[in-house]
């Protein structure tokens, strides 16, 4: 094993295969190769990936590219971090069923000084039919300031709350905007909270 895989997939048991939260639902899956920016890996399609048709679930599939896209990353000569999923893109071709092998391809096609673009593939081991793509464009930006309740406050994207914190981030975002809408309204046409 290579001295970068050994590091990824170290790195991988710590913070997906041994984690309590929702990234511990891709612990079956195994790291196979790793070069710079191209992380390989291997899952065995079982009931639990499973949606109520008998096919491996398409939320499941979004996990693993939002998640398996960060390692390619961090695999990366020119990684920036973890950074946060600013916009993550899937198109399903295919299913697979309970049994079937996948393996995933995830590539750094690009990295910026705080951007990257990461691209995901997912195959049918079994047959090298393609199930899915996924694109991700993460983010490191450790801090981000955003206004809430007219309050300026902080919030931290870390990884271990990566997706929460890209949620706070979007709820925050729609709070300033009905602030601005409701402070508009209320020059327009007064204070309305006090009619009838």
């Amino acid at each position: 094993m290579c001295s970068k895989l050994a590091t990824i997939t170290e790195l991988f048991i710590k913070t997906v295969v041994n984690s309590k939260r929702f990234d511990r639902n891709l612990r079956n899956i195994k790291l196979v190769s790793c070069n710079d920016g191209v992380v390989v890996s291997e899952l065995v399609v079982a009931a639990e990936h499973l949606n109520e048709s008998g096919t491996l679930h398409g939320g499941f599939i979004a996990h693993m590219v939002d998640t398996l896209s960060t390692f390619a990353l961090l695999a990366s000569d020119q990684a920036i971090g973890r950074g946060l999923s600013v916009d993550l893109s899937v198109s399903y071709m295919s299913t697979v069923s309970e049994g079937n092998k996948l393996e995933i391809e995830s590539v750094a096609k690009k990295v910026g000084n705080k951007v990257a673009f990461l691209e995901v593939q997912i195959r049918n081991k079994d047959n090298d039919e393609l199930i899915a793509t996924g694109i991700t464009w993460p983010d490191d930006r450790p801090e981000t300031p955003v206004e809430a309740d007219g309050v300026r406050e902080r919030v931290k994207y870390t990884s271990a709350m990566a997706g929460s914190g890209a949620i706070t981030h979007r709820v925050a975002h729609a709070t300033r905007r009905l602030d601005k809408a409701t402070a508009k309204m209320r020059a327009e046409f007064g204070d309305l909270s006090d009619s009838e």
